[in-house]
């Protein structure tokens, strides 16, 4: 950028018009470089707080999951069934794992989505 002004400049040719043309070259060199840095690290910030956003949301669903389905909140669901009512504790712990599994894999579909 600046090797055609530099021999206007040693030689004294247009001195004070190369002068200018240095500075304001220089000025503009400056603030390109300065936005040029500015927006790699923009790139980067933002690449970081979506990977920060991502695993945020992940461990807020995962908490309420399991604020949502606690070992009470399955055994109400499975005792107020009154279609099928359970009378052995054997029958509790199927209908409880098959609520489980179900419950289980739509938040693996939803962790995935993420």
């Amino acid at each position: 950028m600046y090797f055609p002004v530099i021999p206007q400049v040693i030689l004294g040719l247009e001195a004070e018009k190369g002068r200018r043309d240095v500075l304001r070259n220089g000025i503009i060199l400056y603030y390109v470089l300065d936005r040029v840095s500015f927006l790699t690290y923009e790139k980067n910030a933002i690449k970081v707080r979506a990977a920060g956003a991502k695993i945020t949301h992940k461990l807020l669903t995962i908490r309420k999951f399991v604020q949502d389905y606690s070992l009470a909140a399955l055994v109400r669901a499975v005792t107020n069934d009154r279609e099928n009512a359970v009378t052995t504790h054997q029958d509790i712990l199927k209908k409880m794992q098959v609520l489980i599994d179900s419950r289980v894999r739509i938040l693996e579909l939803t962790l995935e989505m993420i």
